[in-house]
C-alpha cells in the first residue's frame, strides 16, 4: 500500500535534510506509529504522502513513494484525498465546520455524495468509533482528545471503500 525507496528531502532553506534516504513498505492493513525527537522528519513523512510536499511546502526531494500505486507528489490533492487522510496533533487546525456531524460529513460533501449517503456514512463512522455522543456539538465545546476523535472520521470518512482503522477494527480475532 505505501512504498517508500531511497527518499530525501531538504526543505529549501534548510540547511540539512529532514530526510534522508529513507526506505519504508507498509503492507494494507498495517498499523504504523511514527514517533522519535522534535525535528526527526515525521512531519515532513507525512506531508509526503499526503501531497503537501510539494505543493505547500518547497524543498529538494530524490527518491521513490508510492501510496496504491500512484506517487502522491505527483497528483492533484483531490486524488490524494481519495486515499490518503490525516489526523493532526491538534486537529482543531483542520476543522472546516464548527458542528461535529458537518465536521465528519464535510469530505463527503466534497465529493457530491447524496444526502442519505452522507448521514449513512456519519452514523456509520460514528458507532464504528463509539462516538455517537459526539455528534451535533460544537468543536469548540469539545476536548483535545475528543476532537481527535471527530477528526479520524473526518479523515476517513470521504474514502470509497472502508477505512484501515474500520477494517482492522471490525475484523474478527484482530487485535484492537
Amino acid at each position: 500500500m505505501i512504498e517508500i525507496k531511497d527518499v530525501s528531502f531538504t526543505y529549501n532553506q534548510a540547511e540539512a535534510p529532514s530526510l534522508s534516504q529513507v526506505s519504508l513498505s507498509i503492507r494494507e492493513g498495517e498499523c504504523v506509529l511514527l514517533c522519535g525527537k522534535s525535528g526527526c522528519g515525521k512531519t515532513t513523512m507525512t506531508r509526503l504522502l499526503n501531497g503537501m510536499i510539494p505543493d505547500f511546502y518547497d524543498g529538494a526531494l530524490d527518491g521513490q513513494i508510492r501510496v496504491k500505486g500512484f506517487d502522491p507528489v505527483n497528483c492533484s490533492m483531490y486524488e490524494i484525498s481519495k486515499v490518503v487522510g490525516t489526523v493532526f496533533q491538534n486537529p482543531r487546525t483542520q476543522f472546516y465546520t464548527v458542528n461535529t456531524t458537518s465536521e465528519i460529513a464535510f469530505g463527503c460533501k466534497n465529493y457530491g455524495w447524496p444526502p442519505e449517503q452522507i448521514r449513512e456514512r456519519v452514523m456509520q463512522a460514528a458507532a464504528d468509533l463509539h462516538i455517537e455522543e459526539l455528534l451535533d456539538r460544537n468543536i469548540f465545546e469539545l476536548s483535545g482528545g475528543e476532537k481527535q476523535k471527530i477528526a479520524l472520521p473526518s479523515a476517513g470518512r470521504s474514502r470509497p471503500r472502508r477505512t484501515m482503522w474500520w477494517r482492522r477494527r471490525n475484523r474478527p480475532n484482530a487485535p484492537n
